[in-house]
């Protein structure tokens, strides 16, 4: 499974070096991570000299490496209050949490309405059953197998996002069900890179382009053209590139697929999307792609048209002004740009 992981996103890596230009009035630097939000990460700034760029470079990864901390639901971390403590202390005390924890929960509850109740970020009781399982899937292929209906279902009666209470006055999060979890993975890498890209640009970085695990956000323009040229995958071939599209400054792509996160069971694939509704993997689309100019949002859409009806998809879309592009599971495809 990791090994599936780091193939594809260096396969977005090699996209990336292809398609963002490059120029001999300007320094460019590259970077890569792997310890960030569990995936593959690589950055590309221009600056006037390699020191400065450098310097972008651990500023980048100082706030991503922080945010990763803040948003772990797995790990403790000495002196941090993160997502893992307010899980810890579901049904016992509110935690005192840092803005940015009330911001993303903030911004959660926001997006269980926009997407129709498809993002729920105290979906973590389901999302945490699917996770053990998918482990187990990973460590011992022959002994993968599929959590029951029932298992589920008990689960999902501890996933109401009222649960969450939040005191922005006093900055703490209760989780008022003991048998509560929260989980923003849906929209963490987006929030994360929006908030790092934004940082850099006031730190003066003016071309650079981000890449978290398939997360995708252009500050400025690369020096010897005006776009930055992105590769999206092909969902039944990851290796090859289905689509090209030009981005420019402060746009986002940001993609969901079948085929990032899954394990095999009798030969059927269960990727990592879960639907709220029948709490198995979403099974309309193989991809859906969003380029908008907020990658935190993007991030959500992507996950919420992932999930919804391809109607239904399309009038968030249009809300949002995305641009979309739509694989289905039989191949056909819409987009709207």
């Amino acid at each position: 499974m990791k090994k599936t992981i780091i193939f594809i996103f260096f396969v977005i890596a090699i996209i990336l070096n292809i398609f963002s230009g490059c120029s001999n009035s300007q320094e460019k630097y590259e970077k890569e991570y792997v310890n960030l939000f569990d995936t593959y990460t690589k950055v590309i700034f221009y600056g006037e000299n390699k020191s400065d760029c450098e310097n972008y470079s651990k500023i980048f990864k100082d706030s991503m490496l922080r945010f990763n901390n803040l948003f772990d639901i797995y790990n403790n971390y000495d002196g941090i209050n993160n997502l893992k403590t307010i899980n810890d202390n579901a049904g016992i005390k509110p935690i005192k949490v840092d803005k940015d924890i009330i911001d993303i929960l903030k911004f959660s509850k926001e997006a269980y309405i926009i997407s129709n109740k498809k993002i729920n970020c105290n979906f973590g009781a389901v999302l945490k059953i699917w996770h053990k399982y998918r482990t187990k899937a990973v460590e011992t292929p022959k002994n993968a197998s599929v959590p029951s209906i029932e298992e589920l279902k008990e689960a999902s009666k501890h996933t109401d996002i009222n649960s969450i209470e939040i005191n922005e006055k006093d900055s703490t999060v209760f989780i008022s069900d003991s048998k509560a979890s929260i989980d923003v993975g849906a929209i963490a890498k987006g929030y994360a890179v929006q908030k790092t890209a934004d940082k850099l640009k006031k730190f003066g970085v003016t071309s650079a382009l981000i890449n978290v695990g398939g997360n995708v956000c252009a500050i400025g323009i690369p020096p010897d053209r005006d776009f930055w040229n992105i590769g999206i995958q092909d969902p039944n071939n990851p290796s090859e590139i289905y689509d090209k599209i030009d981005i420019t400054a402060g746009e986002s792509v940001v993609t969901s697929g079948n085929y990032q996160r899954y394990y095999i069971v009798d030969n059927k694939v269960y990727h990592h999307i879960i639907d709220p509704k029948t709490l198995m993997p979403a099974n309309i689309y193989k991809n859906v792609t969003i380029v908008l100019n907020d990658s935190s949002i993007a991030d959500m859409l992507s996950t919420s048209l992932f999930i919804l009806p391809y109607e239904d998809g399309k009038i968030i879309a249009e809300k949002y002004k995305a641009k979309v592009l739509w694989i289905f599971n039989d191949n056909r495809v819409e987009k709207n740009y």
